[in-house]
C-alpha cells in the first residue's frame, strides 16, 4: 500500500505534461527554399536536367505530452525534388528539438543515375559545421558560370575511400536558393543550376 502512495504521490509531482510544440520556423527554411512546382534547370554545357519540386512539407505547431523533466519537441521540413530523365532527385530534409544548444540538421540526397550522394551539415547561431563540431566557412560570392550567389555552403565528399568514389563528390548550396552546383565523381560532369 506504501508502494503505492508513493508512486501515486511521484507522478503528481511529476507527472505529465502537455507543452505546446512550435511549427517549423520560416527563417530555417533558408537552407531548404524549395516551394512546391519550382522549376529547377540544371546543365553541364550539353545536356539539361530538367527538373521539378513535387512535395514540400513543415510541421506545425502541436501538443505534445510529456513528462516535466523531459521537455522535447521534434520539428521538421522536407523537399523532393525529381526530374527528366527519370533518374535524377533531390531530396532535402531538415529538423530541430527544443533542446538547448541542439543545431538545426539539414540533409541533402541527389540520386543519378543508379546511385546517390547524401549531404549533412548543421546550423547554429550562425555557424555552418559538418559532422556537428567541424565549422565550415561560407563563400562570400561564388559563381556556378551563369550568376554570383552570396553566402554559398561548400560540401565535398571523401573520395579517398578504398571501397569506391562517390557519385556525387561536391555541392554548393546558396543560403535562399538551394544548390547551384553539383559534380560527378566518374566522368568529371558538372552541373550547374541555370537562374533562379
Amino acid at each position: 500500500m506504501k508502494k503505492l502512495f508513493f508512486l501515486a504521490v511521484l507522478l503528481s509531482v511529476c507527472g505529465c505534461n502537455r507543452i505546446d510544440c512550435p511549427g517549423y520556423e520560416n527563417e530555417y527554411l533558408n537552407w531548404i527554399p524549395y516551394e512546391e512546382s519550382d522549376s529547377i534547370y540544371f546543365t553541364d554545357g550539353t545536356d539539361t536536367l530538367k527538373m521539378r519540386v513535387n512535395e514540400t512539407y513543415r510541421s506545425v505547431a502541436y501538443k505534445e505530452h510529456s513528462w516535466i523533466i523531459e521537455r522535447s519537441c521534434y520539428v521538421e521540413a522536407n523537399a523532393s525534388v525529381s526530374g527528366d530523365p527519370d533518374s535524377v532527385s533531390i531530396t532535402t530534409s531538415s529538423f530541430y528539438t527544443s533542446e538547448e544548444n541542439f543545431p538545426i540538421v539539414y540533409r541533402y540526397v541527389i540520386s543519378y543515375n543508379i546511385g546517390s550522394a547524401v549531404f549533412d551539415f548543421q546550423a547554429l547561431d550562425n555557424k555552418v559545421t559538418i559532422d556537428y563540431s567541424i565549422t565550415v566557412d561560407l563563400l562570400n560570392s561564388f559563381n556556378n558560370g551563369f550568376k554570383d550567389y552570396p553566402n554559398v555552403l561548400k560540401l565535398d565528399q571523401d573520395t579517398t575511400y578504398p571501397w569506391g568514389k562517390p557519385l556525387i563528390y561536391e555541392i554548393y548550396i546558396a543560403e535562399s536558393v538551394g544548390i547551384i552546383q553539383f559534380k560527378e565523381s566518374g566522368n568529371q560532369r558538372i552541373w550547374s543550376l541555370m537562374g533562379k
